[in-house]
């Protein structure tokens, strides 16, 4: 499915109990998202640029033109644009993606979307436009596609270095007034920084040994066709406390990917569009469990554990909360259940982007000093 824009799916020792409600709904989403056939993408764009590089699963026989045997609404591809000829400056460029494609009823049908962008010499103005989640997920792709031709060490050494240039750029030609010692960040890239260090350390690219080839492949398999907001969730995954909600007040507050914000006494949500946990603290009140799972602590089962429909308030809205979860999601996320110190925990904690690694790599404050070393060589 590389190279024919379909998806793969994998149940780690398959059983109906774990499973089942993962295979309903994966199978359900299959026939309800908007699914085309046979279909051919090409990208035009005014004279002095031009797509020079396409990331994705699809095929290619040619330098211009993606074929898919099949594409769905929960798939996207990214391409590379490259100015190498004079703009006018305000005025606008063009750029048009068209898609030839076969719909479910057999008909041949073309769909056209076309982009105006306003030209611009000023780096002032170039910055506050800048779109962090779509500069992300073309990193991603570029570094995904990089792992069969390139060692990690170098893949995060270029990850890196391009951040740096793009915050060193912004430095030298927007905040030239400040003081030579700090580190400034345009508005629209001040999270840079953290998703930089969450993707240089994820699974798919340090290929360490708490996940398997297979798991592996998958997870490269699923970004190379990710879409902005699914590489969004991946690379910061979403923490919600559990033990303090209130029915009106649906999402609660994200809290921060570190374990330093996580109580002894709490229950929280993790969640990154691919896989879910709840993590319940070590001296969690027992009534709050009782009501979230019908059984005591010390029952509880890591994979076999469930939420189940209780006629309480707690059970309500925690499941009111999972489910508007899920429902942002374009796949169903297996659920986990994650004691405090359990022998499990660790991996639970490979999440928790801003803190080391499980199997190294910096914190968010470590990498932040080491990029800001790296700015400030770029600019001497």
């Amino acid at each position: 499915s590389r190279v024919s824009g379909g998806q793969i799916y994998k149940f780690n020792y398959f059983s109906i109990e774990n499973d089942g409600e993962r295979l309903l709904d994966e199978l359900k989403r299959n026939f309800q998202r908007t699914t085309v056939f046979d279909a051919l993408m090409r990208v035009r764009t005014s004279a002095g640029i031009r797509p020079i590089d396409f990331l994705g699963n699809f095929y290619m026989t040619n330098a211009t033109e993606m074929i898919f045997g099949s594409i769905d609404s929960d798939k996207s591809v990214c391409v590379e644009l490259k100015h190498d000829d004079k703009l006018p400056v305000e005025s606008n460029t063009y750029i048009q993606a068209a898609l030839l494609y076969t719909s479910i009823s057999g008909q041949r049908r073309l769909r056209i979307l076309t982009l105006a962008l306003t030209v611009t010499s000023s780096y002032t103005t170039l910055y506050p436009a800048c779109d962090l989640d779509t500069i992300m997920n073309y990193i991603t792709k570029v570094a995904i596609r990089s792992i069969t031709v390139s060692t990690p060490k170098s893949i995060r050494d270029s990850i890196i270095t391009q951040a740096a240039n793009m915050l060193a750029c912004y430095r030298k030609n927007c905040a030239q007034s400040t003081t030579a010692g700090q580190l400034i960040l345009p508005e629209t890239l001040k999270l840079l920084p953290v998703y930089v260090t969450s993707l240089i350390k994820c699974d798919a690219l340090t290929g360490t040994q708490t996940v398997t080839t297979d798991d592996r492949n998958l997870l490269m398999h699923r970004l190379m066709s990710m879409g902005i907001k699914g590489t969004f969730a991946y690379l910061y995954p979403r923490v919600y406390a559990l033990h303090n909600l209130e029915e009106d007040h649906l999402p609660p507050p994200m809290i921060r990917c570190s374990y330093d914000r996580f109580s002894e006494t709490g229950a929280y949500v993790l969640e990154n569009g691919i896989v879910m946990y709840i993590w319940l603290g070590s001296q969690i009140n027992p009534t709050f469990v009782q009501s979230l799972f019908g059984i005591q602590t010390s029952h509880i089962q890591p994979e076999k554990c469930r939420i189940v429909d209780l006629d309480n308030p707690i059970s309500k809205t925690v499941r009111t909360l999972l489910n508007l979860i899920r429902n942002e999601r374009d796949t169903f996320m297996k659920l986990f259940i994650i004691q405090q110190r359990d022998s499990i925990e660790p991996f639970f904690k490979n999440y928790l982007i801003e803190d080391k690694g499980f199997t190294g790599g910096a914190s968010y404050v470590d990498f932040l000093y080491h990029l800001h070393r790296e700015i400030r060589n770029i600019l001497q």
